[in-house]
């Protein structure tokens, strides 16, 4: 009798105890999906701040400014861009997606998770693919006129990401002055040589004749309009910059050559592209408007029609050759002449 009950009791037990190492399993598992969420909600909302704090640089004065970005823990961010396909409407003019991963210390590890992208239809990230911060993001603002404002750019790097012109005497002196005026020395650019660079610092060689090499991640040609570096695959590429109508601000294009991967690059083009068509169409309808009222325009509704053409040219263009990136400049050019000749549009 006595080792029937001692044999229930342990039984009993037996039961319990699994039972309860079950309901402990099934905590720890809830725990670790609920974990999981709140770094991906986490993540989520930082890739979505970043976007949103970067509202009032974007929409500040027209001139070029640098504004920094503080970030509590060491973070990644993901820059993903669509380029525009007509066909849909909810990619008219592309997106813009960022994507923040925050990193997390459990234990003895240091771990990183992903949230959601965050997507944007009006903001133009010129950056690396994936831009690794400890601190501190530098985030320059950019105004495009091609020849109408298109856009403000945010062209982005950080205290990991950082640069330096590795052959200073073969900068130009106008770009050299331009380059003080806005700061970048003061935000991880150094135009004074390469003397500081650390191991993640990337060197910028304004040398036709160079390559990519130890001594120059990044070569820029602007007798040629180009800039030549390796993508996110480590292959070389080159891509091609039109100057800006702006004559105060010609090189926009080329400060997000110099800072973006060319594939975000070329994406970002296409989607500037896309807005410059709609806007060019508005003018075109309020030149119509203008011509009720007795301001004729006969060059300036042919040269709104051809203009309008060319940004479908380089919407669909594969690959942007350096022709029809250097035609854009023209064509945007031809067409401010036009307007500065009759009642402005724009």
């Amino acid at each position: 009798m006595l080792k029937k009950r001692a044999y229930e009791f342990g039984f009993a037990s037996l039961f319990a105890i699994i039972v309860g190492a079950f309901i402990i399993l099934l905590a720890i598992i809830v725990a670790v999906k609920l974990t999981n969420q709140s770094k991906s909600t986490t993540n989520t909302l930082q890739g979505y701040q970043l976007g949103i704090l970067t509202t009032p640089i974007e929409t500040n004065l027209e001139e070029s400014k640098i504004a920094t970005i503080e970030v509590p823990r060491p973070t990644s961010l993901f820059n993903i861009c669509t380029p525009p396909d007509q066909a849909y409407s909810n990619l008219y003019f592309g997106k813009q997606e960022l994507n923040a991963r925050v990193k997390i210390d459990i234990g003895q590890e240091s771990r990183e998770s992903s949230g959601v992208s965050s997507t944007f239809l009006n903001k133009y990230f010129f950056s690396s693919q994936r831009l690794d911060a400890n601190q501190i993001y530098y985030v320059l603002s950019k105004r495009v006129e091609m020849p109408f404002k298109v856009a403000n750019v945010l062209i982005m790097w950080s205290d990991i990401d950082n640069y330096c012109v590795s052959d200073p005497a073969n900068l130009p002196s106008y770009l050299k002055s331009e380059m003080a005026d806005i700061g970048l020395d003061s935000f991880g650019f150094d135009f004074n040589g390469c003397d500081n660079a650390g191991e993640t610092t990337k060197r910028v060689c304004f040398d036709c004749g160079a390559g990519i090499s130890d001594d120059c991640d990044v070569v820029v040609c602007l007798s040629n309009q180009w800039v030549k570096k390796l993508d996110a695959n480590d292959r070389e590429r080159t891509i091609y910059y039109p100057l800006s109508t702006n004559p105060d601000d010609k090189f926009v294009f080329l400060y997000g050559a110099i800072f973006s991967d060319p594939d975000v690059y070329v994406c970002q083009i296409k989607r500037l592209a896309a807005r410059a068509k709609e806007l060019a169409q508005l003018y075109r309808l309020k030149s119509n408007e203008l011509e009720f009222k007795g301001c004729r325009s006969q060059p300036l509704k042919n040269a709104l029609p051809a203009y309008i053409s060319f940004t479908d040219r380089i919407i669909t263009a594969d690959p942007l050759t350096s022709s029809l990136i250097e035609q854009w400049t023209d064509e945007a050019t031809r067409l401010e002449n036009e307007n500065a000749a009759t009642c402005k549009i724009f």
